[in-house]
């Protein structure tokens, strides 16, 4: 399948659908969620994310962290789908991380990723 999923989703509806029912109707805290982020989303990022705007004020009220799969082995995409982020979620603070884990990940982009990682985090105290 080439790194890729049975059907690019066009936006994050699906997941936040999921999540909206996850909030409301867990008895346990859920302490993180993740979203992911294809490359196949980058010519519509707004569009994208736009869905995930319902969840956050049940993310503030649960105080649950959002993180973001927007790591990919190349940077400046990466950086474009943080900065869309950041415009559409506002002063909400967000993590990131892979699209969907290392499974299918190519060994030689394994480096790349990580070290993007790296440049993009920062130490939590």
């Amino acid at each position: 399948m080439g790194h890729q999923h049975w059907m690019e989703p066009k936006d994050l509806a699906v997941v936040t659908e999921r999540g909206l029912a996850l909030l409301e109707g867990s008895s346990h805290p859920i302490n993180y969620f993740h979203a992911p982020v294809p490359v196949s989303a980058m010519d519509k990022l707004d569009a994208y994310y736009e869905p995930l705007k319902q969840l956050l004020p049940k993310f503030r009220e649960h105080g649950t962290e959002l993180y973001l799969g927007v790591v990919q082995p190349e940077r400046d995409g990466t950086i474009k789908r943080i900065e869309a982020a950041r415009k559409a979620f506002g002063d909400l603070p967000f993590g990131v991380a892979t699209e969907c884990g290392w499974g299918r990940t190519p060994s030689e982009d394994i480096e790349k990723i990580m070290k993007i990682s790296t440049e993009l985090s920062e130490a939590v105290l």
